[in-house]
């Protein structure tokens, strides 16, 4: 009994060890970075968010993203299956009254329900 115990802890140590290790680069660097955003392109015209305001992402190694959007916070669950497709479900955020212009914001949440991958250019 104690041979099948030893026998199933390193396989599940290897599988996990497997599973770590299966991440491209790419997507390293693109998990466990707060991103900032600069810009939007919606319809072939390019919109930059209004200034004093947060606009942030972080895709954790656990399949969640979260982060800033204008003073309200959100997160999700996302699915990685290559190095650029990226599906976003899940999406939750919070409804703080932020005052000012909430179309920016209601475009940048809209933008996670939408994206469908992802690119990392010059860095």
């Amino acid at each position: 009994m104690r041979y099948i115990t030893k026998v199933l802890s390193i396989f599940f140590l290897f599988s996990i060890a497997c599973n770590t290790n299966t991440t491209e680069p790419e997507t390293k660097e693109f998990l466990n970075t707060l991103w900032k955003l600069e810009s939007l392109s919606i319809d072939g015209k390019t919109i930059k968010p209004p200034e004093n305001k947060t606009y942030t992402a972080k895709f954790d190694t656990d399949s969640v993203v979260s982060g800033k959007c204008d003073c309200n916070d959100f997160s999700a669950n996302y699915i990685i299956t290559s190095t650029d497709y990226l599906k976003i479900e899940h999406f939750f955020i919070t409804y703080k009254g932020c005052g000012g212009d909430q179309s920016f914001s209601d475009k940048y949440t809209q933008s996670f329900r939408d994206v469908k991958s992802y690119e990392i250019n010059n860095n």
